[in-house]
């Protein structure tokens, strides 16, 4: 990956590691969220796609997430999240409507999560799996607001990359 910007928010690691130990304790709170126990890493996916989508990144909707174990998430689940069509579709688990109704709410508001929402993912996840999965979603967003502004930046400069997934 050659580019001065970053495409996507699965490369934004590579332009952190500049800053250093600060960019090292945010990679590995990175790792940390994929390999957790309490939420499938599949059903992350879903929750950083749908994230994606809402923000219209191109770069994050067209990257393969390399801490997802091959397999993990069928297309068609893939393609349902992309397209809008997730939390009516019944190719999904009443556990993955739930965390995507709560990605959904938190890119809205994360303030807006009512109980009725939170008890749906606890009944899924339990109080560890809510708490994990608000966590990620902070790091999704945020990681994905990121790499928008870079590749921002980047097209002032001229240098606004290429797909790099």
């Amino acid at each position: 990956m050659s580019n001065a910007v970053a495409d996507a928010s699965l490369d934004l690691d590579v332009y952190l590691s500049k800053t250093g130990e600060a960019a090292e304790n945010l990679g590995r709170l990175w790792l940390a969220i994929w390999r957790q126990s309490y939420v499938p890493a599949s059903t992350l996916e879903l929750c950083r796609l749908t994230l994606a989508r809402l923000h219209g990144s191109e770069g994050d909707m067209a990257c393969q997430n390399e801490y997802l174990p091959d397999g993990a998430l069928p297309p068609e689940k893939r393609h349902a999240v992309l397209s809008g069509q997730a939390v009516t579709d019944s190719i999904f688990s009443h556990a993955e409507i739930a965390a995507l109704q709560l990605a959904e709410i938190f890119w809205i508001d994360p303030a807006g999560i009512d109980d009725g929402v939170a008890n749906q993912v606890k009944s899924s996840f339990g109080e560890e799996g809510l708490l994990l999965l608000c966590e990620a979603l902070g790091c999704f967003d945020s990681r994905i607001r990121a790499s928008l502004c870079l590749r921002g930046l980047g097209s002032l400069t001229g240098n606004d990359g290429g797909q790099a997934c």
